[in-house]
């Protein structure tokens, strides 16, 4: 074992122009999905993104990296589908370059880096044997990403009045949502006087 060497961990610099990441992010925006995988006391960030475009899935790993899997086999109702993967070191970097051309999943992105930035000092602060269930602000942080990634009718899309100010990227909390008498405007379009 005294060979054995640890690379360390090293956020990747991603090489893309910016109308490739506004377009990455248009294509995460549509048909990817954006969540924390926990897995032997650790978490972890996820993306993928599912399409019958075969072309375009090894496009998103050969750019950014990851894997490509068959995710679903033909039927006469379906074509077949293949899924992008990619991992936390990727995946974070891709999401802080692709945060501002977020619509739909700009909250997602949000409170998964958030939920990242606080990670370490979490870790630090419990134990192994303590560190679940979580505690605030990261079970709240998990909490609300799990309720946005849900499927079937819920109140998916609203998101809290409370902006998230752990990550460095969201002092302010862009991307909360503002309420207004009888409708919620998302911060993007907070502008828009009522009519």
């Amino acid at each position: 074992f005294a060979s054995l060497q640890i690379r360390p961990r090293v956020v990747p610099s991603l090489n893309l122009t910016e109308g490739e990441i506004a377009y990455i992010a248009g294509i995460i925006d549509g048909e990817g999905c954006i969540r924390l995988v926990h897995r032997n006391h650790e978490f972890s960030l996820r993306l993928s993104v599912s399409n019958t475009n075969f072309a375009l899935v090894e496009w998103l790993r050969d750019k950014i990296g990851g894997s490509v899997h068959h995710h679903h086999k033909a039927t006469f109702r379906h074509r077949a589908s293949k899924s992008w993967q990619c991992s936390t070191l990727p995946t974070r970097a891709l999401l802080e370059l692709a945060l501002p051309f977020f619509i739909v999943k700009r909250r997602h992105a949000e409170l998964a880096l958030a939920f990242y930035a606080g990670w370490p000092d979490y870790r630090e602060r419990y134990p192994i044997g303590q560190r679940l269930p979580l505690k605030p602000p990261l079970s709240s942080i998990l909490g609300e990403l799990r309720s946005l990634n849900h499927r079937g009718p819920s109140n998916v899309g609203i998101a809290p009045s409370q902006p998230i100010a752990l990550h460095p990227l969201n002092p302010g909390g862009q991307g909360a949502v503002r309420e207004v008498p009888g409708r919620l405007i998302p911060a993007p379009h907070a502008q828009i006087r009522e009519r």
